[in-house]
């Protein structure tokens, strides 16, 4: 009832005064009718100016007071004091009309501003602008029109520009080091119903120094995400999809560098190439990861989790990252890693540290030319052959890959092609061993013995492959080698090693020689370490 009392004390004074003086005649002093009694009754501009140079105002507050009320301004006006407008009222410029603001205004969200005129942000900012106020939140529309608003009110200073909802794009939307957006809760830019945009976001060249994370990107033809010569960025987006290429790092003759940049995804799902390095012969991308929780379901084709094209970039300290993949698309020839490029790439570095599973018939880790290719993968199990069979001429790949076993692999007698999958090392390193019943009669001192043993990388171009000496020095301890020592390893093909020991004792060694005194024998172990130094 106290409420009530006292509103209607405000309209009386109001009804009853209708002189602009010193003294506010309204009960909140930053009121603009205590400067303009009656709104819409043609030029705010005047009362607008006035409030602004009142010392009795902090801001200036304006509402729809009565049925048909705008702020109508129809000359330009610059005001240094923050703005607020209540839910429903439209700010109406006229043609020629500009309204300069040198302090955030406090607009709801919806449309505000309307008319032919112009709204300027004027100062060092950071201005805080949500697109709605040229438009409306409404999912059919196009929301490039509202952007491009935002984007001539903001030429001369740093704005934020928040996504809320979905924001339909009829043309990319290019950020700069000064007209950035974040993403809220929930919020997504795609492409309009009718003439979609080919892509989402592009950051144009600079030196991004705020961090930002952005909204849901979705729905593009081209590149949801593009880098054109940027450095510093720190950005999240919580997801890239449905599009032809998830993140797109560009360069040209005029951006030829990118540079010390941090992107995070949290799920990329249902793309053709989640990452795709799309630079000039010789242009340089340096200190630059990129990471993903999960890559989900690639698009039919030639997919990719990166993509090289264009020329040989010169690469260094690039990384791209993801804690789990799973491609799981029977029309895709996914690749892990893939290069279009005709020459080799060199230093890149590709990780699946959690899970690399979901490979359908076609898939590989890797497709094309590399040197100095470092992958790091955590297999999900016994996965096709065919999954880690290299191609490209003179590639060197150093890889760590790894999945459980319980037990060491044995070393055999006799070559076996084509074995079963589940009978494979798939790890670069691994523990194999010698059986006892390998040792056969009498094995000469100073003379080799070749044995075999299956591994999934070994498709005839491994050169670099170590393999531990095993233990030499007697003790009365424990079990020791008697003096059989790694001479070389080969990579047959076929998924065969061919592993050569040669007897170092100085005498002949029998099987007594790994014979306990209880009788029982014991079986020599090796530590086996493949693509150490890169496979050609």
């Amino acid at each position: 009832m106290a409420r009530l009392l006292l509103s209607l004390l405000c309209v009386t004074v109001l009804l009853t005064s209708y002189q602009v003086s010193s003294a506010p005649v309204i009960c909140n002093a930053n009121d603009l009718r205590n400067f303009n009694p009656s709104l819409n009754s043609g030029d705010d501009s005047p009362a607008l100016k006035r409030a602004d140079a009142s010392p009795s105002t902090t801001y200036i507050y304006a509402d729809k007071f009565n049925a048909g009320a705008s702020l109508n301004i129809k000359t330009s006006v610059s005001l240094g004091k923050p703005l607020v407008t209540g839910r429903f009222l439209s700010v109406k410029l006229a043609a020629g009309a500009v309204l300069t603001l040198s302090a955030q205004p406090r607009f709801p969200r919806g449309r505000v501003i309307s008319g032919e005129g112009r709204v300027v942000f004027s100062g060092p900012g950071p201005f805080w602008v949500l697109p709605d106020w040229w438009m409306g939140p409404s999912s059919n529309t196009d929301g490039s029109v509202a952007l491009a608003a935002a984007r001539a009110a903001c030429a001369s200073t740093l704005c934020h520009i928040i996504a809320t909802g979905q924001t339909r794009l009829s043309s990319p939307l290019t950020l700069t080091p000064s007209f950035l957006i974040w993403g809220s809760a929930r919020s997504f830019l795609t492409g309009t119903t009718s003439a979609p945009s080919p892509d989402g976001l592009i950051l144009a060249p600079g030196t991004y120094a705020t961090p930002l994370t952005l909204p849901y990107l979705t729905g593009f033809s081209g590149s949801a995400l593009t880098l054109r010569g940027v450095r510093g960025l720190r950005a999240y987006v919580p997801m890239l999809s449905s599009s032809a290429v998830g993140l797109q790092l560009a360069t040209s003759a005029a951006a030829p560098a990118i540079a010390d940049n941090q992107l995070e995804a949290f799920l990329t799902t249902g793309l053709g190439h989640a990452v795709w390095v799309n630079a000039r012969a010789g242009d340089s991308i340096s200190a630059t990861s990129v990471y993903s929780n999960f890559l989900l379901r690639a698009k039919s084709g030639a997919s990719s989790g990166v993509y090289f094209s264009g020329g040989t970039p010169a690469l260094s300290n690039f990384k791209v990252s993801f804690s789990a993949v799973d491609a799981a698309n029977t029309g895709s020839t996914f690749a892990l890693v893939r290069s279009g490029v005709a020459a080799a790439v060199s230093n890149v570095v590709a990780e699946v540290t959690a899970w690399a599973g979901g490979f359908t018939a076609g898939a590989s880790l890797v497709s094309g030319a590399f040197n100095n290719l470092n992958l790091v993968m955590k297999l999900s199990g016994p996965i096709s052959s065919k999954v880690l069979a290299f191609t490209g001429a003179g590639s060197k790949i150093n890889w760590d890959a790894s999945w459980n076993r319980d037990s060491a692999m044995a070393l055999v007698a006799t070559r076996t092609k084509n074995p079963p999958i589940g009978d494979m090392i798939t790890a670069n390193f691994a523990v194999v061993k010698l059986p006892a019943a390998l040792i056969t009669g009498t094995w000469p001192k100073g003379t080799t013995r070749t044995f075999y043993i299956n591994h999934l990388m070994a498709n005839g171009g491994m050169k670099r492959i170590l393999m531990g000496p095993g233990r030499l020095q007697p003790a009365a301890s424990f079990i020791v080698n008697p003096g059989l020592v790694v001479a070389g390893v080969q990579d047959l093909g076929s998924y065969n090693l061919a592993v050569t020991l040669k007897n170092t004792l100085g005498r002949s060694i029998t099987k007594a020689d790994v014979t306990l005194p209880n009788g029982k024998t014991y079986d020599l172990y090796f530590n086996l370490m493949v693509g150490v130094g890169g496979i050609s």
